[in-house]
């Protein structure tokens, strides 16, 4: 929202930040923070754990950012407007999954000019602190994994969250487990900002629907030692287990539940499952597993055929990771507001806010005034015979509101 928020596929090398920067090459004389308009090419900084244990969420998000830019440049660039033909041109930085890393990037991207938008970010911890560098400078930032509402919690022109915010996941999953008998639950919260901001969400919603949270135990991420905690929530008796974690940490702790010959449902607040990754590192595990994932496989509009085919044909599969679901988005919304001709990088925040998408393959895309996704929506799924299987959607119809909608076929 590591060992990786979705499993482990081989990464690209990683980058340097100075070089990466610096081969960007001023086309100006000037150096303001406003120059970025002089360039025929739309530099985007794609941001995200590159290296590390959560590297699979950095290149998740690098994938979706290639998917956009290779659309968009292969059918003529920028659209229409004043940088009608301008082809969108990538600069990953790797943020190591590090706050200060991730704040220190912002500062260099501010600096350096040249990038219109800074996209990415695959933590909430790293973007709720990050996010005011880049609006300070008038910088666009679309955070399009970390989904934190504390993201949004000032009052910012240039700061966008393209995936439903924490409510939608936490309000939705608290909906399904008491939808579906369930009235004792147990919590498992990485000990983290967006771990234990989704847990007490998920806590607060089940308990006013009239559920209670028998048991809350809280982790450090990548902790492979999940014997003690896992047994003193197994322990409590839940009727549901809800994690709030990353994807390496719901599989161990899957592994763990099972092997302790436990049967109990689980369910993930994090929208973390949806990868082959998961499938084939949880195994007979996921049985029963249910989750969520802004992409709905079987949605037959146009542009979701045609986001699936150009994915499937890259990698094989139309499991769709969010955060390359929401990066895509984010840079094909970037683009349209390029249509609209902002004078510089610091007119860009006010051309996104009049982006209206009637369907980006994902569904509408569309922001209100605090930059927060209007609509969004999370299909939720559960796992059979070594597949994910749709059951029914949310829809965030408000910052702190749901409501369930049929899937979308």
């Amino acid at each position: 929202m590591k060992t990786s928020r979705r499993g482990v596929r081989p990464v690209a090398a990683a980058f340097i930040i100075t070089a990466a920067l610096s081969a960007c090459g001023s086309t100006t004389s000037g150096g303001s923070s406003g120059t970025a308009a002089t360039t025929r090419d739309i530099r985007l900084a794609i941001v995200g754990p590159m290296t590390g244990d959560a590297a699979a969420d950095g290149q998740h998000i690098l994938d979706g950012a290639t998917l956009a830019r290779d659309q968009i440049n292969n059918a003529g660039g920028v659209a229409s407007g004043l940088y009608k033909g301008a082809k969108i041109v990538l600069d990953p930085l790797d943020d190591t999954e590090s706050v200060d890393r991730s704040v220190t990037l912002a500062h260099q991207v501010v600096d350096s000019s040249q990038e219109w938008a800074f996209l990415g970010t695959g933590f909430s911890d790293a973007a709720i602190a990050t996010a005011p560098v880049l609006e300070r400078a008038s910088v666009s930032y679309l955070s399009t994994y970390a989904s934190s509402a504390q993201i949004l919690a000032k009052p910012f022109k240039n700061v966008f969250v393209v995936p439903p915010t924490f409510p939608a996941y936490a309000y939705s999953a608290a909906e399904v487990a008491y939808k579906q008998g369930y009235r004792h639950a147990a919590v498992l919260q990485a000990n983290a900002a967006f771990g234990l901001q989704m847990a007490k969400l998920f806590t607060d919603h089940f308990t006013a629907l009239g559920g209670m949270v028998v048991d809350t135990e809280t982790y450090t991420l990548g902790d492979k030692n999940t014997q003690g905690f896992v047994a003193k929530a197994l322990a409590s008796q839940p009727e549901v287990i809800a994690m709030a974690g990353l994807t390496g940490d719901d599989v161990a702790q899957l592994h763990q539940i099972r092997s302790a010959a436990n049967s109990t449902p689980v369910l993930d607040l994090e929208a973390v499952a949806f990868s082959q990754s998961f499938l084939t590192t949880a195994g007979n595990d996921a049985l029963g597993f249910v989750g969520q994932t802004p992409s709905d496989p079987k949605r037959k509009t146009a542009a979701a055929a045609h986001l699936r085919s150009i994915y499937s044909a890259k990698f094989h599969t139309d499991v769709i990771p969010d955060p390359t679901a929401f990066t895509y988005e984010a840079v094909i919304g970037v683009a349209r507001a390029m249509e609209s001709g902002p004078s510089d990088r610091t007119q860009l925040g006010a051309a996104i806010h009049n982006v209206q998408l009637a369907d980006t393959g994902v569904g509408p895309l569309r922001f209100d005034p605090s930059g927060a996704r209007l609509g969004g929506t999370l299909w939720y799924f559960h796992v059979a015979n070594g597949a994910f299987v749709f059951d029914t959607g949310y829809r965030q119809t408000a910052p702190l509101a749901v409501h369930e909608v049929p899937l979308e076929e």
